[in-house]
Order: structure tokens, then C-alpha cells, then sequence
């Protein structure tokens, strides 16, 4: 007979959950096995409740850690111990909304001049550059530079929500990456592990921002995840250039971004482009999102980039 961890690893497989989702559940409810030191299907739901109680308040974890060892719990208790009338009465708390850190570009300057390994330096400013999540980061293959002028995009294979997706490849970046390719030419993934058998760890991208990170007085606030909160309005998808709105205008954003424009010169850009272009009323919708982000995160544009009818 499988034992309980197993068991609840199959259901998780069983209804599709992302391999991060599976790794988090299962260490939740190892975490509660070893707090009580007991196996959680003998533990009663008063007991549960208490631990995520002990949760907030002795260990003092984030609200978001709370609700996912909630959930967790309501997995296992719900669809592998089979027990739904054992539900506990921990609500979902709200989670507060903050504003994630950003580096200024003398921190990112910083973090790269700290790096003297090629390799390392590249990871990160690939992280940075192309907007990636750390799990997107590593998966990178070599295939998924695509660098042919028409194209000039990264291919992110199955991201968040098991979606794929391209961001945009800068020229700056594509010429760190060929330099990085010939000195070790790597042969499928990007950033292969030391026997080269497939992609780097996650642990060891995020170890090294981690040193590059403390060399260059950064504090220790925030992971590698940071890199990408700066370009997150990079990210554009494969519907670009209708024939509406024209290859201008992708032309101008791109040049915004590869100049890390600030505010005043996209929205005299965006202005002029309004001035040009037939599509004025398309325009002046792409105007009020650049206007509203960068209101909101006061740090860069967000555009959402979508076909036209």
C-alpha cells in the first residue's frame, strides 16, 4: 500500500498541478506531520487549526505561507483521506498589497559589475533583461533564442499557469548571450548543470543572486525574483504589428525599452505616434495604459499588447 505522501503526490498528478504547487502541498503537510510528530491522518481538526494558529503567531509566517499550508491541508483531508465532514474553519486571510522592491539602475549596475563569472553574470542579466521568472530562467533552451531580426524574442516554455509565451530579446542582451555561447558552448539548455545533463537548479540560480546580491550591498530584502520586476512591461506577446496598428509603433516601444526610457519620453513619443497614426483611438488606448502603470508602480510601463479587430 502506497504510503500517504505518495497517495497525495498521485491525486495532485491526477488533477494536473504545476510541479512547484505539488513540492509546496507535500511540504506543508510534512511540516505539520513534524510539528505534532504524528501522521496528519491521525491529527483532528482542532489540532490543525492550532498549528496554523502557531503559525501566525509564534512563527510569524506570511499570511500567503498561512493560506497555502490551509490549503493544503484541505487537499489532503478532502481528496486523498476522503474525509470532506472533517473540514476546519480556517479562512483564506487576505494577504496585503505591496508594492514589490525595485533596483534602481545603479543597483543593477552594481549587481553585474560584482559577477566577474561570465556565466553568472549572463543568468542574471538574462533575469533582468527578458523579465523571466526563475523556473523560466532555468528551463531556457538554446532554441528558444530566437534572434533572426523579424523575430528578436525569447520562447518561454510553460510559465506560470502552464502557458507559454515570448518576451522580448534585446540587442544588448543577444550579444552577452552569443559571448556567453562561445566561451562554453553550451548544446541544448542555456544554462546547463555541471554535468550538463539538463538545466541548472532553481536553488543555485537563486544562490547566486543571493552572493551577488550581498557583494554588492543590496541588503537582504528580496531573491532573484526582483530582476524581474523592472521589465515585466517587456513582455510582449506573439500578436504584435497588426496591420492596424502598425510596425511602428512596435518599433518606438522597442526603442523605449532598450533605452529604459523614462516617463516623460514615452508619453511625448506615444503622443506623436497619436499624431501619425490613422489608428488614433488605438493609440490613445495604449497612451491610458502606459499613463495608469506607471502611475500605479512609479518604476516603468506595463503594456499589454493585444491584436486589434
Amino acid at each position: 500500500m502506497k504510503s500517504l505522501r505518495e497517495q497525495m503526490n498521485d491525486a495532485m498528478i491526477l488533477r494536473g498541478f504545476a510541479q512547484r504547487t505539488q513540492e509546496s502541498y507535500l511540504a506543508a503537510v510534512n511540516s505539520l506531520a513534524k510539528y505534532y510528530r504524528r501522521s496528519p491522518d491521525l491529527l483532528s481538526t482542532k489540532e490543525i487549526e492550532a498549528y496554523h494558529l502557531h503559525l501566525i503567531v509564534q512563527r510569524k509566517l506570511a499570511y500567503a505561507s498561512v493560506n497555502l499550508s490551509a490549503c493544503a491541508c484541505r487537499f489532503l483531508f478532502d481528496k486523498v483521506l476522503r474525509r470532506p465532514l472533517s473540514r476546519f474553519d480556517i479562512p483564506m486571510a487576505r494577504v496585503p498589497k505591496s508594492l514589490p522592491r525595485v533596483l534602481s539602475r545603479d543597483e543593477v549596475t552594481r549587481l553585474f559589475a560584482v559577477t566577474p563569472n561570465p556565466r553568472a553574470r549572463t543568468l542574471l542579466m538574462t533575469a533582468y533583461s527578458a523579465g523571466l521568472r526563475v523556473s523560466e530562467l532555468c528551463a531556457l533552451q538554446l532554441s528558444d533564442i530566437e534572434s533572426a531580426s523579424d523575430r528578436m524574442c525569447v520562447k518561454v516554455r510553460q510559465g506560470k499557469g502552464a502557458k507559454d509565451r515570448y518576451t522580448m530579446l534585446s540587442p544588448q542582451l543577444l550579444q552577452t548571450l552569443r559571448d556567453y555561447w562561445l566561451l562554453y558552448r553550451p548544446h541544448i539548455w542555456l544554462f546547463p548543470n555541471s554535468s550538463g545533463s539538463g538545466p541548472i537548479d532553481i536553488k543555485v540560480a537563486q544562490r547566486i543572486y543571493g552572493v551577488a546580491r550581498d557583494k554588492a550591498g543590496l541588503g537582504r530584502e528580496g531573491g532573484i525574483h526582483t530582476l524581474r520586476h523592472y521589465p515585466e512591461f517587456r513582455n510582449m506577446p506573439s500578436q504584435i504589428g497588426g496591420a492596424r496598428t502598425g510596425g511602428a509603433f512596435r518599433s518606438i516601444v522597442e526603442g523605449w525599452l532598450s533605452a529604459y526610457s523614462m516617463r516623460s519620453e514615452c508619453i511625448e513619443e506615444c503622443e506623436k505616434l497619436v499624431i501619425r497614426s490613422k489608428a488614433a483611438d488605438s493609440s490613445r488606448l495604449w497612451i491610458h495604459l502606459i499613463q495608469r502603470s506607471l502611475l500605479h508602480l512609479e518604476i516603468g510601463i506595463e503594456i499589454y499588447l493585444c491584436r486589434l479587430d
